[in-house]
């Protein structure tokens, strides 16, 4: 804890799709007197991270 505020020392942030194909998001926050913490479920999103390291893969070939 540093002025009474604890102290958040890292950030995951997950992304997946469930048994009905739905898109889901997980946060967790690492807090330095509890450990890892879940800040936010987040249902139905548009995109994954799988989603846009593909689109960044496909942008990032060089063409010929």
């Amino acid at each position: 804890m540093l002025e009474g505020l604890y102290n958040t020392l890292a950030r995951l942030t997950l992304t997946y799709e469930d048994i009905f194909r739905h898109k889901q998001a997980a946060l967790f926050d690492y807090i330095d007197l509890y450990g890892w913490q879940c800040i936010a479920l987040i249902p139905d999103i548009p995109t994954s991270l799988e989603d846009l390291d593909r689109k960044e893969d496909r942008n990032s070939r060089p063409t010929l």
